[in-house]
């Protein structure tokens, strides 16, 4: 029998198991991490093993939305803990999905390729190995008032806000959610929660991390640690974590923000409350290191990338150069009425109207702004080639 470790080992004697359970009970559990480094990480870069079954799984005592289904048991234990509070305060919550095995969450993940294509299954399912229900320390949630489904509008619901305002309380975070999706790799998802701890929870709810900044984070200095993802520049990064580039150069003197690579990590302010530069609307605009058109464009209210391209038709987005000098249009300058595509999540841009891997030529992402040249039936048509209509949507 293989352990979570990985090793071999023999149990023929009921005293070496009583010895092993034991040991369970004082020696630091994945259910009961004191340490950062006692949480188990599981995403598309940390995957388990498909003979990885955590001991302890029980049925947590609470209502189902159908079939029950088991976690870990410091994990339900607080689940339970959890839905009494909830149901003290007036709100009925049913627990949906608990712990999946690897061949399990493997039939699930072919599911949703075979229905919607591996683009669009990657958003929103995880590959066999890469699932934290793999862990048994996840429950997905869910009510009434969404007919007991898993969607994203039970964020809104009496009972998803009362989820969100307290399950850290009983150790649980929201794994994934809203406007991380460029961190986590997966959709918001307000009915996935992952046990921690009340400690380590509170903190990340406290400070909206995501588990993967939370352990990313190095207590000692306040600076924690970010992996370059695809498409990220180093003004991106510093709009999306409250700091400025001059930060980012100066904690990391070593790295060219024109030749980040993907997987490199580099170090983020422990506590960013900095806004970077805001430019001036109708005056001239000088490029900085880390500025896409879309960074620069992102900084004002009325204006798109293809209007400041347009402004600049002499200088081409994909060849900035620091000390640039940029037109930026005024509100007058840019014409009404045209239609743009605006992505609603990070996409990729694919040469032709398919979803193969071997079409992908770019990404747009989450927020940005492009012109509508045409439609197909699931793509839009735009100047760098097609995006899926699932993440993304036609703006005036």
């Amino acid at each position: 029998m293989r352990n979570s470790a990985g090793i071999f080992t023999w149990r023929p004697f009921i005293f070496l198991g009583m010895v092993t359970l034991l040991l369970s009970l004082f020696l630091p559990m994945t259910a009961l991490a004191h340490e950062k480094d006692e949480i188990l990480l599981v995403n598309k870069e940390n995957s388990l093993s498909a003979d990885y079954v955590p001991d302890n799984l029980v049925y947590p005592n609470v209502a189902f939305s159908s079939d029950r289904e088991s976690m870990q048991q410091h994990s339900a234990n607080a689940l339970e803990e959890m839905f009494a509070a909830a149901s003290n305060d007036g709100v009925q919550l049913y627990a949906a999905s608990g712990y999946r095995s690897y061949d399990y969450q493997a039939d699930l993940y072919q599911y949703w390729v075979n229905r919607y294509g591996e683009e669009r299954a990657n958003q929103i399912s995880a590959k066999p190995g890469e699932s934290e229900h793999q862990t048994g320390l996840v429950m997905d949630v869910t009510s009434a008032s969404v007919n007991y489904e898993l969607v994203q509008s039970f964020g809104d619901t009496t009972e998803g806000q009362w989820v969100e305002n307290n399950a850290a309380n009983y150790g649980f975070i929201v794994r994934y959610p809203e406007g991380k999706q460029h961190i986590t790799g997966y959709q918001y998802e307000p009915w996935h929660l992952r046990y921690v701890g009340a400690d380590h929870a509170s903190e990340i709810a406290a400070n909206n991390l995501t588990l993967e900044e939370y352990l990313s984070q190095d207590s000692s200095d306040g600076t924690r640690t970010y992996t370059i993802q695809a498409g990220d520049t180093f003004w991106k990064i510093a709009n999306d974590h409250g700091t400025t580039v001059d930060r980012l150069l100066a904690l990391n003197p070593d790295f060219d923000p024109l030749t980040l690579q993907i997987g490199d990590q580099i170090l983020l302010p422990g506590n960013g409350s900095t806004n970077p530069d805001q430019p001036n609307e109708g005056t001239s605009y000088t490029v900085k290191a880390g500025d896409t058109f879309w960074g620069i464009a992102s900084n004002y209210s009325d204006v798109t990338v293809q209007e400041l391209m347009d402004a600049n038709p002499d200088i081409s987005p994909r060849y900035l150069s620091i000390g640039t000098t940029l037109t930026i249009p005024t509100s007058s300058d840019n014409q009404n009425g045209d239609q743009y595509v605006v992505a609603t999540g990070n996409v990729w841009i694919h040469s032709t109207p398919d979803f193969t891997v071997g079409s992908r030529n770019g990404v747009l992402y989450n927020g940005e702004r492009v012109e509508l040249l045409g439609e197909t039936a699931n793509m839009y048509q735009i100047p760098d080639g097609y995006v899926s209509k699932n993440y993304a949507e036609i703006v005036e």
